[in-house]
């Protein structure tokens, strides 16, 4: 059963990666090896952290319709640009993309104190890019919002890698001390 203290700590999870990931990326890469296609399926580091991003946003944007998170998020995603496929480009500057990353994750993390155990039991339907509507339970939808970022910052971990940047610990156990 989902306990809203999960999604916190998912939620800090995501962040102290995202920063790991992003700390390693401008200081020890350039933007060529940043942005170099390295047969990743999003080609490149900064292909696969916007990607990220991307998704995020359109889960955001999800959620909105959700009356307790509704206020919150139309005034925090105003900001955003509004997503209409998965491979939107969004900064071609690395800085502005973590900019946005970091404004991201305080978002999602706030989010969490609109949610309540009860509101994760609950159904919700949202409808995809293509036009069809899914339904489950909120929490599925919001595990998977999780994640989906740990999935892409494994391949960002790999990429990483393959210029022997070594991002230390990324587990879950370790990078949370509650």
């Amino acid at each position: 059963m989902p306990h809203l203290q999960q999604y916190y700590a998912f939620g800090k999870y995501n962040q102290l990666m995202n920063e790991k990931l992003y700390a390693a990326a401008l200081l020890k890469m350039t933007d060529e090896q940043r942005r170099q296609n390295m047969q990743a399926f999003f080609k490149s580091l900064h292909g696969t952290l916007e990607h990220i991003l991307v998704a995020d946003l359109i889960w955001l944007r999800r959620l909105q319709n959700l009356p307790a998170l509704k206020q919150f998020l139309s005034v925090e995603l105003v900001k955003f640009p509004i997503i209409t496929n998965l491979n939107q480009g969004l900064h071609d500057d690395f800085n502005a993309l973590w900019q946005d990353r970091q404004r991201l994750d305080h978002i999602i993390n706030t989010m969490m104190d609109f949610l309540s155990h009860e509101m994760l039991l609950e159904d919700f339907c949202y409808t995809n890019l293509s036009g069809t509507q899914i339904c489950n339970k909120l929490w599925v939808f919001l595990s998977h919002l999780f994640n989906h970022q740990t999935h892409h910052r494994g391949q960002a971990t790999t990429l990483l890698a393959q210029f022997h940047i070594d991002i230390g610990v990324t587990d879950f156990h370790s990078l949370l001390m509650l």
